[in-house]
């Protein structure tokens, strides 16, 4: 007995022109039922355009900053917190990754002229920094008890803003020379 004999009682397709017409009604039927099911987001540009803000102030906003914010701004809203983070990561192009940590004062006019005025000094100065110069350093603790990650755009590292980013009691001094370290303490 052949194939062809039985396939049609079965409902087996023997040839590839049975197959491909399968395939266009199966696919015509398949739109219509996920157009009547489609998932709709709950977040959209105004909501991108909204969250933006928030985490570009402080990268260390949190998903739950967000979920109370969005319903404050936006009514009729009820979104968890999955959504948000795959709003953030997906639509959004953010990335959750480790945050550093700057000093208030790291960067502001009066410190960063005082750096250029000592460079200055010394460039123009017969010290041969590489040969007789000791460099001395204090190394401080992390006392702001921070997340170390935060959220911001891909490819870029987030940077927290701290108020204080050394602790005072416990400090090490080190004097490092070219011969190595001299004395720490």
């Amino acid at each position: 007995m052949k194939v062809d004999q039985y396939a049609p009682q079965i409902k087996i397709l023997t040839t590839l022109g049975q197959y491909l017409q399968y395939q266009v009604d199966h696919q015509q039927a398949s739109d219509e039922i996920n157009e009547e099911s489609r998932y709709v987001k709950k977040l959209n540009i105004e909501h991108k355009d909204f969250l933006v803000e928030p985490f570009d102030k402080g990268p260390a906003a949190t998903i739950e900053d967000a979920i109370e914010e969005l319903p404050a701004n936006f009514e009729g809203i009820e979104i968890g917190s999955t959504t948000v983070h795959d709003f953030l990561k997906i639509d959004m192009n953010f990335a959750f990754r480790r945050a550093t940590f700057h000093a208030e004062k790291r960067n502001n006019e009066k410190n960063v002229e005082e750096r250029y005025k000592w460079a200055t000094e010394i460039a123009n100065s017969d010290v041969d920094f590489l040969r007789n110069c000791i460099f001395i350093n204090e190394s401080g603790f992390h006392v702001n008890l921070k997340r170390t990650g935060a959220w911001g755009p891909k490819g870029k590292t987030p940077v927290i803003e701290v108020e204080n980013s050394y602790a005072v009691s416990h400090t090490i001094l080190g004097a490092i020379s070219i011969y190595g370290v001299i004395h720490t303490s």
